[in-house]
Order: structure tokens, then sequence, then C-alpha cells
């Protein structure tokens, strides 16, 4: 579809105001509490949010720009507030988020290749820029046909996943339960627990493994990643992603997954069906009451107690495996609805 159009360059300058945006720490916005305004940091997941709260410096509808690493950009629509290192690029033009996200992609695979932590996108090198873009018959940016490609590509996805949620009800039949009988039990009786070592982010080669790190975004995903010799992957069927320091979350994921740092990977013991694990997920983090920076659950992972449904003094595996079928079947029917 793009090879049948024109292109042309264009300096950023032209067709944006380049300018920084307000370094806000986090521990302020926790002040606010949680909300619906995003909090934009330089990581390269999650379109850059690591949060949200009920406050906000930045106005939406631009384009943001990590200027500590590769210059990844993104597109914002809401209002947010935003960490240090985020630059902005304030649209000289009407641009709608389709257009934006186009943008977006474009600089992405031009600025991977030219950004690097030695050589950052600063504000000066981004006012000294140009980027490809089509361009109309006058040769002016051709913000139609980028508003038409993006919304092409929405309604696609949008029809994948529809189809991918009627194929996954199929196979989502549950028995109806209720839980009679509680017990408390220890990670260290259910799990094997293994301690993710240091992994540099920046040098690891991209691929389809994704690595958890200790974020409570995105599933705790940071990367996706290539094989990765000497480090143990984890069986997604019978593990779980925990972040033990700063964040204390667990995650179930859908592929196999490799864990860094300030995590730890919980190998079951036993079989078990993969839908208990995320009733045992959510278990464990009803626990993160007891753990802040100044109580991280590096030591004695262990012996930490979480109440489960139980039979006849084991877990019952079955059953919590029937209730979460039951909560994705609702779900699913939701979004299929809306």
């Amino acid at each position: 579809m793009m090879n049948n159009i024109n292109w042309k360059n264009y300096k950023i300058s032209d067709l944006f105001d380049v300018k920084g945006s307000k370094t806000t720490p986090q521990l302020e916005l926790e002040k606010h509490g949680k909300g619906i305004y995003p909090y934009v940091t330089t990581q390269t997941t999650n379109n850059g949010q690591a949060n949200y709260y009920n406050y906000y410096t930045e106005r939406g509808n631009v384009i943001t720009v990590d200027s500590a690493v590769i210059g990844f950009s993104t597109y914002q629509e809401k209002n947010f507030s935003a960490s240090d290192h985020v630059e902005k690029l304030i649209p000289k033009f009407d641009m709608n988020k389709n257009i934006g996200l186009f943008i977006c992609m474009i600089l992405n695979k031009n600025n991977s290749r030219k950004f690097s932590y030695g050589y950052k996108a600063s504000q000066t090198r981004l006012k000294k820029m140009s980027i490809f873009l089509p361009c109309d018959n006058d040769g002016k940016p051709d913000f139609k046909y980028m508003d038409k490609y993006i919304s092409n590509i929405i309604t696609k996805q949008k029809n994948i996943y529809y189809d991918n949620a009627k194929e996954k009800l199929k196979n989502l039949s549950y028995d109806s339960l209720i839980f009679d009988n509680w017990d408390s039990f220890k990670i260290g009786d259910i799990f094997n627990v293994y301690t993710g070592g240091d992994l540099i982010i920046n040098k690891t080669k991209k691929g389809n493994i994704p690595v958890i790190s200790h974020s409570s975004n995105n599933n705790g995903i940071a990367i996706f990643s290539s094989e990765i010799n000497g480090r143990k992957k984890f069986d997604y069927r019978k593990s779980i992603s925990l972040a033990d320091r700063g964040n204390f979350i667990a995650y179930v994921q859908n592929k196999d997954f490799y864990i860094g740092t300030r995590v730890k990977g919980l190998e079951a013991k036993d079989d078990l069906p993969y839908y208990a694990l995320f009733y045992i997920a959510t278990s464990i983090n009803k626990q993160s009451v007891k753990f802040s920076y100044g109580h991280n659950a590096t030591d004695n992972l262990e012996d930490l107690k979480i109440m489960l449904p139980s039979k006849n003094g084991y877990p019952d595996y079955i059953g919590m495996n029937e209730y979460i079928k039951k909560v994705f079947n609702s779900k699913i029917n939701k979004y299929i609805n809306y």
C-alpha cells in the first residue's frame, strides 16, 4: 500500500514545535492519587506510560520522544505528566490520533538506527532532523492518507481480535462451582523459587521471548528477546513471574519467558491446569500490602503464605481453573459486545 504513494523529506521543526516536558517525580504524583492521566516515561512498552494519576502538567495530542536512550516516540492522546528525558513534538497542523500514530511509526523506524546511549535524541538534534512522509500532489504532507492507513490497520486488528475471542470462547466451557474450603499454603509448598540475574536490556537481540522486569505495567514485559544462552527459560504453562523489589506483583504469561533482575520465577512443583495459575497469582498479589521499598520480598519468599481453595488439605487446582475460565468467559463476551 505504501509503495504506490509519493514520499518527501520534511524537517521536524517545520511540522512541530520541539519542547521539553516538566519533570514530575513519581512520589509527587502518588500524593494526588491514582487517576486517568498517564505518567509518561522513557520506557518502550505500554506507550511509554508507567502509571495513571489524578494530575497532569502537559497537554495531550502530542508526540513524546525519549531523549535518554533510543529516541522512542509515542503518541499521547490525553493530558499527561512526565519523567525526565521526555521531549514533546507539538504539532503545527491539525493532528489526530491516527496521524500521530503514523508519524510515530516512521520516527521509530528511523530513530532506532540513529540514536543510542552515546547519541541521544536531544531537542537540538530533533529540531535538525528530517522525516520522510507521504506527500500529496502539492508536495504537502498527505495527512488524509496517513489517517486512512492507520484506520485500516486498526479495523483489521479489531477483526483479528474478534475472531480470536470467538475461538477462545469455544475452549472456555466451565462448571458452576462454589468453594467450601480454604487453607493457607506456603509459596514454597507449591513452587520452586528462582531469582533472576542481571540482564542488560539494550544488549539483548530482538526475538519473540518475553523478558519479565519488575514493572507493574504491560504484564511485566520489558522486551522480547531471542534465545539467551545459559539463562533459564520458564514454561508459561506452569510458571508465574513475581517482581520482588520496588513493585510486588505476580503475572501469568502466554509464552515461555525469561526473568530479569528484581524478579522471581515461580515454577510449579506439581502438574496443574494453566488457568489455575491466574487464581494463584491473584492470591499472591493480595499480599502486596506487606511489601514496600523498605520491606522487599527478596528473602524467605518460600515461607510467604497465601489463601487458596482446598480439597482434602491440598490446593483445589481444578476448582481454581474452572473459576478463572468462568471469569475469562464473562470478560471476553463483554469485549465482543463492546
